[in-house]
């Protein structure tokens, strides 16, 4: 009898070592769950702070764009500034006379008419556009926009555009002085002219001058643009350009610093006068 209860109790304590085993098994089973279940977690946690670091990184990206061959010319996306008034000159009511080449004509803003032709088709000018931040020279395109180009040099003697605030700038794009001095209150100076562009087009590089078109036939009137960086080469083709930058790469820049996505300006910039002259002639010799 006692060898039987003995046996019994061999059993017992075998059957509950091994509950106790498995039981220690699942408690061991179920920590394993719960350590790697909380690297993950923390794996994750990494992973989303690293993704909204890399997001915000590029939000930075965008906002400090360069312009190309200058890290310094960082885009900033500061608050939009309020524009001054528009102020308008006088009007001509009868045919338009060639303004004088010293420009002591007084400035005018508003013509009966489009303007006669005042520069000599056979010879090459600069243009001249001082603003707040600096000046910009460019070479004029005569032989392709003759009548742009007289266009530009009669309305500049004229002072068409002194002391107007550049109205547009989109960073790596365009910039934009438009008046609004007609009271219709479009951009005009009393007439349009018909654009003047090559069959083919031509591609729109930064520093280039042109006007932009009035209405959907391509005319041009008063308004200035001038491309600031490649995205100027989305304007389309048949744009009139009337000239390219030869000097004043920091004004561009400067002007650059000052747009804003939607082009509203973060800071005024005025246009002082514009002068068109004689270009200099070559004095180069080939041996």
């Amino acid at each position: 009898m006692a060898n039987r209860t003995s046996q019994q109790q061999r059993e017992h304590r075998a059957t509950r070592d091994q509950a106790a085993r498995k039981a220690a098994e699942r408690a061991d089973h179920r920590r394993r769950i719960i350590a790697i279940a909380a690297v993950v977690v923390v794996l994750l946690a990494v992973a989303g702070t690293l993704f909204a670091a890399a997001k915000g990184a590029d939000k930075q990206k965008t906002a400090a764009t360069t312009l190309p061959g200058d890290s310094s010319s960082t885009v900033p996306t500061g608050p939009t500034v309020s524009l001054p008034p528009d102020t308008a000159g006088a009007v001509l009511t009868g045919p338009t006379p060639c303004p004088a080449e010293d420009g002591s004509s007084p400035r005018t803003t508003l013509f009966a008419g489009p303007p006669p032709q005042c520069l000599d088709p056979s010879k090459e000018y600069n243009a001249v556009i001082d603003t707040s931040v600096g000046p910009l020279t460019l070479s004029l395109y005569m032989d392709l926009a003759p009548k742009a180009v007289n266009n530009l040099a009669v309305l500049a003697r004229y002072h068409y555009w002194d002391g107007l605030p550049l109205s547009t700038i989109i960073p790596r794009a365009t910039m934009q002085v438009a008046t609004n001095l007609t009271t219709d209150g479009k951009p005009s100076p009393g007439y349009a002219l018909p654009g003047e562009y090559q069959k083919g087009g031509i591609v729109i590089t930064p520093g280039m001058l042109a006007f932009a078109p009035v209405d959907k036939d391509n005319q041009i009137g008063g308004t200035l643009l001038m491309a600031l960086g490649e995205k100027a080469a989305d304007l389309p083709p048949t744009t009139t350009i009337v000239g390219l930058l030869l000097d004043g790469s920091d004004t561009l820049a400067a002007i650059n610093k000052a747009g804003s996505p939607s082009g509203a300006p973060t800071k005024v910039i005025t246009i002082n006068g514009v002068r068109v002259i004689p270009a200099p002639i070559s004095t180069s010799t080939t041996g």
